[in-house]
């Protein structure tokens, strides 16, 4: 009995570990049949330099047809419309997109209401003026939870219409309240089975988490000798998805080893392990981020948002747009457990839907800049891999940091963002950079170190590139900026 019960483990274990590593394909040099399934048993990172390798085999093997592409952002409150029109200008202008530049807009601003503000029509001509083809500006209805004390999220709800957009095969989400610099075309070209992909909310990690995951505990795996053969099986035209690096699973599993967990499960029993397996509370803060986000707009999709997951949010307070999005759809644990169970429904046909971005490239926050805990995870954009082998000086992090990001988040909290101060009325661009509160903040400090200076100095460079751009934006708003007291919040949502 005990051996039959070992051996009926080993097998299984076999199984699971091909079938986690194979997908059945013809060989494309000879006979042989290759078993070459997708791994279902983790959430797949994509490298930067792959995303670019893709990128460039789609130049070069097919005819683009931008027009199946777009760009996508909202605005339902119109403090954003100044920051929208300086994405879309990088965009088009500096960054030569071919792609659509989509605005989902409150429909009270658009629609020939009893609203008239010559400084919102000013912006909306300037949009349109960028590219009449181009811009497309979709007049929608502001989705707002009520029940809640943030109102800076209250509407955030709203960007969940980019589900809908499907006149294009694939968007670009990403929240205006940022600066662009860099085009990201090469996102629409991720694989055609990928539905979803962000970056992971690398700032809600504990110090505990950072550490686990740096060279110095023995946790970080080399990253260049995997892009080096991802490189090569792409451009053989080879299958490669299982190569790509994993999701760490302790940041979200209890086991580290899911496949010897499931040794014992029987199919009856398989759900409820899995389920008992996955470790709901979590042990870090790790989550899917929903400021950029590259998505398979889908009907279906959509209105499971609007119809099930929207109404169930509103019943709780403080839920925003990526509580929902993690909390129901696209939940990392969940994800996990919903591939194995499709996986071993039909393991031919199954391909995972949901890829992680690199958030070095897609999603820096101007508060990491100046945060040199989470500099140890600056090494490649992946959460445990490093690009450069080895834990890096401080001073080599920060030399790169900005120029690297394509995506840079206006997230200092409690800071607010940029246009709410002084600097924003400046009547030149000088009395901005002289006037900038945020200026203020580094030249009131007494430097210690080069580093402690470099560090303030990038970050102040990211806030004087938006004064310098925002020039374009009409300054009819009160010169008289007030500085009241806030709350810092507390929850989960910094950005």
């Amino acid at each position: 009995m005990l051996h039959n019960k070992k051996k009926n483990r080993i097998c299984l274990m076999v199984t699971l570990l091909l079938t986690a590593l194979f997908f059945l394909r013809k060989g494309s040099n000879d006979n042989k049949i290759k078993f070459t399934f997708y791994d279902p048993n983790n959430i797949k990172q994509i490298p930067a330099e792959i995303i670019d390798q893709l990128y460039l085999e789609a130049q070069t093997n097919q005819h683009i047809n931008w027009k199946r592409f777009a760009y996508v952002t909202y605005v339902s409150d119109i403090q954003y419309l100044c920051s929208t029109l300086l994405a879309f200008k990088s965009l088009s202008e500096e960054f030569k997109t071919k792609a659509k530049l989509v605005l989902l807009m409150d429909q009270t601003y658009v629609l020939g209401s009893n609203i008239h503000n010559s400084g919102i029509d000013d912006l909306l001509t300037q949009l349109r003026n960028i590219d009449n083809d181009q811009v497309i500006i979709k007049p929608i209805e502001v989705i707002s939870n009520k029940i809640g004390t943030e109102y800076t999220w209250s509407s955030s709800y709203t960007k969940l219409w980019a589900f809908n957009e499907t006149d294009f095969d694939r968007i670009i989400y990403f929240d205006s309240d940022a600066t662009i610099k860099g085009n990201m075309d090469e996102l629409f070209f991720l694989p055609d089975h990928i539905k979803f992909a962000a970056t992971l909310t690398y700032w809600f990690l504990s110090k505990k988490n950072i550490d686990d995951l740096v060279m110095d505990n023995g946790n970080t795996k080399p990253l260049h000798g995997k892009l080096e053969k991802l490189k090569k099986l792409i451009s053989y035209k080879q299958f490669y998805y299982n190569e790509l690096p994993d999701v760490p699973s302790s940041l979200y599993a209890h086991s580290d080893n899911i496949l010897e967990d499931l040794a014992d499960a029987t199919d009856d029993s398989i759900t409820y392990i899995l389920q008992k397996q996955i470790n709901r509370e979590t042990r870090g803060q790790l989550i899917m981020a929903s400021d950029l986000m590259v998505i398979t707009p889908s009907t279906k999709t959509f209105q499971y948002i609007k119809d099930i997951l929207i109404p169930r949010a509103f019943e709780e307070e403080n839920k925003y747009d990526m509580d929902l999005l993690n909390a129901d759809l696209y939940n990392l644990q969940n994800t996990v457990l919903k591939q194995i169970q499709t996986f071993r429904t039909d393991s031919v046909s199954f391909k995972p839907e949901v890829m992680i971005l690199p958030f070095d490239r897609y999603n820096l926050l101007t508060g990491t800049i100046k945060n040199v805990e989470q500099y140890p995870l600056f090494n490649g954009g992946l959460l445990g891999y490093s690009l450069h082998g080895q834990k890096r000086e401080n001073m080599d992090v920060l030399n790169e940091i900005v120029e690297k990001a394509k995506y840079i988040h206006y997230s200092d909290n409690p800071l607010m963002k940029p246009w709410h101060y002084s600097a924003f009325y400046g009547e030149t661009i000088e009395q901005s950079l002289q006037r900038s509160e945020f200026k203020a903040v580094c030249d009131n400090i007494d430097f210690t170190s080069a580093f402690q200076e470099k560090a303030c100095l990038e970050w102040n460079s990211v806030y004087d590139t938006f004064y310098r751009r925002s020039r374009i934006c009409p300054r009819n708003s009160p010169v008289e900026i007030f500085f009241p007291e806030r709350k810092v919040s507390t929850h989960t949502k910094s950005i």
